[in-house]
């Protein structure tokens, strides 16, 4: 009897193990400039995709994550993932990697964004008179 047990709950623990890639991990083995087939032989392909037009240049990321076990029931969401990240391709190159998600990347990048736009702006030109008439 304590044999059948151990057997059943030895196969109930292999059973809800899951073997996955860690990508937050596999990611430090990308470098800048790979293409998008060096990626995806790398990681495999991703969950999601996207792609935008950016000044010109063809903007593509590439998200993967992993799903997260709770119990044996596994959950396939990148916002509960612990090693999601985000892979930025600009012209077919890796230009960019991480987890776009963190809160500190946001914020630099919103710190990059609101730069550029300072630097953009043109200073306001201001003509002043003055009378030098001291009729008026």
């Amino acid at each position: 009897m304590k044999y059948i047990l151990t057997l059943i709950l030895s196969l109930t623990l292999v059973g809800c193990a899951s073997t996955k890639i860690n990508y937050a991990q596999e990611a430090s083995k990308l470098s800048l400039a790979m293409t998008k087939q060096d990626v995806i032989q790398l990681l495999g392909q991703p969950k999601r995709t996207s792609v935008r037009m950016h000044q010109g240049k063809k903007v593509e990321e590439l998200s993967y994550w992993s799903e997260v076990v709770y119990g044996c029931t596994p959950v396939d969401n990148e916002m509960l993932a612990n090693d999601r990240v985000t892979i930025t391709l600009t012209d077919g190159v890796v230009t960019e990697w991480g987890d776009k998600l963190d809160h500190n990347r946001m914020i630099e990048k919103a710190y990059e964004q609101q730069q550029k736009l300072l630097q953009d702006i043109q200073p306001a030109e201001v003509n002043v008179k003055v009378s030098t008439d001291k009729s008026a």
